[in-house]
Formats: C-alpha cells, structure tokens, sequence
C-alpha cells in the first residue's frame, strides 16, 4: 500500500528496495541500473549522507539479494518512465544523475505516509526490518537472512529482527502443533 501512495516511480523503486530487498538507505541512494541482474540486485557501494559513493557498511554488505517479483515489477516499471540520460546511472538519482538525498528520500516517504494509518515512527530502516523480519518468520534460516540484510553476524540479526508478533496463544498453538508433528512429547 506505501509503495503504491508514492509521488513517482522513482520514488516507488526506493521504497520498494527497502521494502522487497532490505536494503539500506545509502544502498539504495547508491544502487545503478548496472547492479540490477537478472535474478539479483548486487549490493557494491553506499552512499554516505553527503552523496560520496563508497564501499558498504560493512564486508558483509557486498551481497547479492534475489529480486522478488514484486520488486520486480516495481523496477521495470521505473526503468521504463525513467530517463535515457540515467539509463546507466543510478536507480534512485536525481534528474541530472546524481544521488538523491537523504532528505528527499525521508520527505517523498512522509509524504506516501499521508492518508495511511502508520503505527510508531515510520523509517526507510522501518521498511528494511520488515523484510528481515518477514524472512525470519518465514522459516529462512537466520544465517541465511543475515546474509542478505548484510550482517556480520546471525546473532545480531536474531536479536533485532527476529521478533514473533504473533499472539502468544497462536505462538503455543504453532509450538504443539510442530512438536506433534515431529512425535516430540508423544
């Protein structure tokens, strides 16, 4: 639904790339078209706050992520309406090709938010938990789902993303059903 509330495509392949494949603010500012595979978006360069293009947070932040299908129509959709001139620039640039910044990022996400009833502080970082938290609940290995937010460590990404919002007796429900299953406790 954000993505959709978004003012232009440009800014809807933002928040999709947070959204669909967890990526950070100045991963997204610093994203070109070129990084963008057939199956996957490669993680090379961040951008600082100030727009200089460098290396990402951190090691473990040069990393391949599979494009889901919804990011990738949110992209073809972008590639498609943006300019020629930016065809080999950056994803989310500006009209003249550069990065956009921080700002303008935050503003076009507080203008989607308008009309939409948002629970706490929404955040491009917002976006990026939500896709970890997603694949954790999912049943994706915890080393696995560090690997494609970016972390060093699988314990850290536990520890921030691996919360269950489920209700406990759904949660107690789930556990018995799966300790069943497995003949756990006959």
């Amino acid at each position: 639904m954000l993505i959709g509330k978004a003012a232009t495509q440009r800014w809807k392949a933002a928040f999709a790339l947070a959204a669909y494949a967890g990526l950070r603010m100045g991963e997204i500012r610093a994203l070109r078209w070129e990084d963008i595979g057939a199956e996957t978006v490669n993680v090379r360069h961040s951008a600082a706050p100030d727009g200089t293009i460098g290396s990402p947070k951190t090691e473990a932040g040069v990393r391949s992520i599979p494009i889901l299908p919804e990011l990738r129509r949110v992209l073809t959709a972008w590639r498609l309406a943006s300019p020629r001139s930016l065809d080999e620039n950056f994803v989310v640039g500006t009209s003249s090709g550069r990065t956009v910044s921080e700002t303008a990022l935050r503003k076009a996400l507080i203008a989607a938010t308008e009309g939409i009833e948002v629970e706490g502080r929404l955040s491009m970082h917002s976006l990026r938990h939500s896709f970890a938290s997603t694949l954790i609940v999912s049943g994706l290995a915890p080393t696995t789902v560090a690997l494609l937010a970016g972390h060093t460590d699988a314990g850290f990404t536990l520890r921030v993303y691996a919360a269950d919002a489920r209700p406990m007796a759904e949660v107690v429900e789930d556990v018995l059903a799966r300790t069943a299953s497995v003949g756990l406790g006959s």
